[in-house]
């Protein structure tokens, strides 16, 4: 209602994206819960998170460009 919506918005390029980020912060939380098994130096939350949503919008900018050169 607010907004309106976006006809350039690549819905496919999106949920590519989510569906790396989500891998990636599974992995990557997996990783960490070794590390604290064995007692080592876990991965800072912060990290993950940050590096998370930095991969979520260069994936999503990545699969809109391999996209755009599939069709053109």
């Amino acid at each position: 209602m607010f907004f309106k919506e976006d006809k350039n918005f690549d819905r496919p390029s999106f949920n590519i994206a989510c569906y790396t980020t989500f891998i990636y912060w599974a992995l990557l939380l997996f990783i960490n819960v070794i590390l604290e098994g064995n007692e080592k130096s876990t991965i800072s939350s912060l990290f993950i998170l940050l590096s998370g949503v930095m991969l979520l919008f260069i994936s999503e900018k990545v699969t809109k460009l391999i996209r755009k050169r599939k069709v053109h």
